[in-house]
């Protein structure tokens, strides 16, 4: 102590000034814009067990609702507002990935009547493919009292576009005049769609980085066939 005072008192003698030196809050490493990769799983809500074909006349081939997309896509976290800030908590994190994934089933039935002819003891086996591009703004609150992009708990709420196709593939195999041969077709469904999310999560600063982990509802009507539903597990991690 007594060293510091005769410093401080040689330095005033000498013509220099002294300046204290003040103590930096810690920081979680964000500047008001993060960009970062997400890693999700899709899992879809639409009807279980949907039939392989749809309803006379047409007899129309149906992709299946059940199933899990895994992705991979790329978000850019701004935030609105830094420390002491009256928009510090808010922060919006668009995504734009894309999602894949693929469901087999079959179906049994007695009589099938084909554009082959009518097969008995048919089996009916699909494979629905299941792509999907999309682009998601969630608007993220974080709730605690000092919450900010990338450190607490936070709701979120947006918009989704979503360019989704389904390729269904069907193989019909059984008896027909005497022998078991098999009859493959395809039909592709593409649809444009918009919808809402709303979801959860948590966000924990790494050093300069960040670590986010959510769950989101999307909700897509007017979709049929596709799924109009699902839930989504997110990873993100901030650069």
């Amino acid at each position: 102590m007594k060293g510091a005072v005769l410093t401080c008192l040689m330095a005033g003698l000498m013509g220099a000034s002294v300046s204290p030196v003040l103590a930096q809050a810690p920081s979680s490493g964000f500047t008001g814009s993060n960009f970062g990769i997400q890693v999700d799983l899709n899992h879809l809500m639409g009807t279980s067990n949907v039939a392989v074909f749809g309803p006379a006349p047409d007899f129309t081939p149906q992709s299946s609702q059940d199933g899990n997309l895994p992705g991979i896509g790329f978000s850019y976290g701004f935030q609105f507002g830094s420390d002491a800030n009256k928009y510090q908590h808010w922060a919006l994190v668009p995504v734009l990935g894309i999602r894949s994934g693929t469901q087999k089933d079959s179906q049994q039935f007695g009589t099938l009547e084909t554009l082959s002819g009518s097969f008995t003891n048919a089996m009916v086996t699909r494979k629905t493919k299941t792509e999907e591009i999309f682009l998601s703004i969630p608007l993220r609150w974080y709730t605690q009292q000092k919450g900010q992009l990338g450190d607490g708990f936070f709701l979120e709420a947006g918009a989704i576009l979503a360019n989704s196709k389904q390729t269904v593939d069907l193989e019909v195999t059984g008896e027909f005049a005497g022998q078991t041969p098999s009859y493959k077709y395809q039909v592709k469904y593409t649809k444009n769609r918009g919808g809402y999310l709303v979801g959860i999560g948590d966000s924990f600063p790494i050093g300069n980085h960040g670590l986010d982990l959510g769950v989101e509802y999307l909700s897509l009507p007017s979709s049929e066939p596709l799924p109009a539903h699902s839930l989504r597990v997110y990873v993100q991690w901030y650069f």
